[in-house]
């Protein structure tokens, strides 16, 4: 059966009703007007963001990836306008909230270039290098002159009973090295060079890293019972049983490969290597003739990295917006992929295209070291600039986000006491309906 409601009851509700209907249709003429009010705080806030992007993504990191070119680091965890918005938010959580009495982020390394990493730069096999031009600048000189003289390294102490348990091919990081002769001595170290030889098939390597090495001692074993003896002389003095076990010398050595090809296992080394003569690289025909075409080869691989880190410059100077930018660095790198282009052409190796290379490479070396020293002033001034606009935009009290986020927030405030407002119409009207009563006339 319906509800009763007494008269009082109902005029209660229904100038509830007609009050609460007069507060929504005010409610509604707030939240359209807040509309505009809001569109004009996004637009104003996505004009600052074009100004944050133009030195963050038109300059700053165009800088930047040029530079990676040369040392192999960038920032890990840049600076977005995400975060910014995120500020606008007033999350504490962000790292650059700022502290109580500040309004401003916090200017966090990041701002100004720090939070460096090299990951995904490093070389496999040579620990503490990274895929950039002077990397392979130093490759490319260094396979210039062993063309020419041999091993420029160390050549390590080797006897006939030595080799190479593993077989080698140009993307071969480390070789396990062993040996026959119980009374080997090894003395493997960072920077030695040597030919690894089977058959008709000879690979140049240089160490880069000593994973272990050691030398064989015919002497070893145990004793039994185990008194602690590390001789046989101790073990029999001392009533025990000596059981022989001579341990066999060997290394693990980290690797890169500096020709290309590959050899199987069980290959010998060689340190008796001395290069190729001129009127063998003019004939580009030698004894060790595979050796000699895939040196040829690495050598041209190293120059193919080279240019593959040069376009990536050339882009990122091509696209750079500052109008401060010098044009002799595109200049350079043009210079450098016009003369590593011409080389690819020939593949001549006699003394005076080694020369020219290596005179290139002297010459664009240097250029690097000032070019590094250009980008880093450059950067300094747009830093500022960059920081000064992520303010503009990230200001917990002032910023363009923040005020965004205000006024979207002071919508939604109002749009959400409007819906609370026509829940409670609602309301009204089920108990009016429930008690047999008609709605409300305002």
């Amino acid at each position: 059966m319906p509800i009763v409601l007494t008269q009082d009851e109902i005029d209660a509700i229904n100038t509830e009703y007609c009050t609460l209907n007069s507060s929504i249709e005010k409610r509604q003429l707030a939240v359209d007007a807040q509309v505009s009010v809001v569109q004009a705080a996004t637009d104003a806030d996505n004009a600052e963001k074009k100004v944050f992007n133009f030195y963050d993504d038109a300059i700053i990191k165009k800088y930047e990836t040029e530079k990676e070119q040369f040392t192999g680091e960038y920032v890990q965890t840049p600076v977005t306008t995400t975060e910014l918005d995120d500020l606008g938010q007033l999350n504490p959580s962000n790292r650059m909230f700022p502290p109580i009495g500040v309004s401003e982020p916090v200017r966090i390394a990041e701002f100004d270039g720090g939070g460096l990493t090299t990951s995904g730069n490093e070389i496999a096999g040579d620990p503490g290098k990274f895929d950039t031009e002077r990397y392979w600048i130093e490759r490319q000189m260094l396979t210039a002159e062993a063309l020419k003289t041999g091993f420029s390294g160390r050549k390590p102490p080797i006897s006939g009973s030595m080799e190479v348990d593993t077989a080698i091919t140009p993307s071969t990081t480390q070789i396990v090295i062993s040996s026959s002769g119980f009374s080997e001595t090894f003395d493997f170290q960072v920077g030695d060079e040597f030919l690894v030889v089977n058959g008709a098939q000879q690979v140049a390597v240089r160490v880069t890293n000593v994973v272990s090495q050691n030398n064989g001692d015919p002497a070893a074993g145990f004793c039994t019972p185990d008194g602690g003896e590390t001789t046989e002389l101790e073990c029999t003095g001392n009533g025990g049983s000596w059981t022989s076990v001579p341990s066999i010398p060997g290394a693990v050595l980290d690797i890169v490969t500096i020709s290309l090809g590959s050899v199987g296992a069980s290959g010998d080394l060689n340190t008796t290597w001395v290069g190729f003569s001129n009127p063998e690289r003019i004939a580009k025909t030698a004894a060790f003739q595979y050796l000699m075409d895939n040196m040829i080869l690495g050598l041209e691989a190293d120059i193919d990295s080279r240019l593959s880190t040069l376009s990536i410059q050339k882009t990122a100077l091509e696209t750079n917006e500052d109008d401060n930018l010098d044009p002799q660095a595109l200049i350079d790198v043009d210079t450098a992929i016009s003369f590593l282009n011409a080389w690819k052409v020939s593949k001549d190796i006699d003394d005076t295209e080694l020369a020219s290379l290596d005179s290139e490479a002297t010459t664009r070396d240097a250029e690097i070291v000032t070019r590094i020293s250009a980008i880093d002033i450059a950067k300094a001034v747009y830093y500022d600039l960059r920081y000064g606009s992520a303010v503009n935009i990230g200001d917990t009290s002032r910023g363009t986000a923040r005020i965004k986020f205000f006024r979207i927030d002071s919508q939604s405030t109002t749009a959400g006491l409007k819906a609370t407002e026509e829940a409670r119409q609602q309301a009204i009207l089920d108990t009016l309906a429930l008690a047999g009563e008609d709605p409300p006339i305002c």
